[in-house]
């Protein structure tokens, strides 16, 4: 069995311990708020498609916008927050 040294946010090491180039923590959370907080650029899109009666495309702004925000919140280093645990797979 080979056990490969972690890199988690330029973090380095066995036991990640070396931040020499490591991010520094104020940048990956401006990060991940600038990636989720730029989904509610949606919300225009859906409140005009409400307001002229266009449900359907409301609807999939709506879930356009979630999973995207989900998704970016779940898939930062350090400050990432995950409502369930995906993993992709090849064999």
């Amino acid at each position: 069995m080979i056990i490969f040294s972690a890199l988690i946010a330029g973090y380095r090491g066995w036991a990640c311990s070396d931040d020499s180039e490591a991010t520094p923590e104020f940048l990956l959370l401006v990060a991940t708020l600038l990636l989720t907080l730029s989904n509610a650029f949606f919300a225009p899109a859906i409140f005009l498609a409400c307001k002229r009666r266009m449900f359907t495309q409301a609807i999939v702004y709506l879930s356009t916008m979630i999973a995207s925000t989900l998704y970016h919140a779940c898939d930062q280093d350090l400050f990432g927050y995950c409502l369930t645990r995906y993993q992709v797979r090849f064999l």
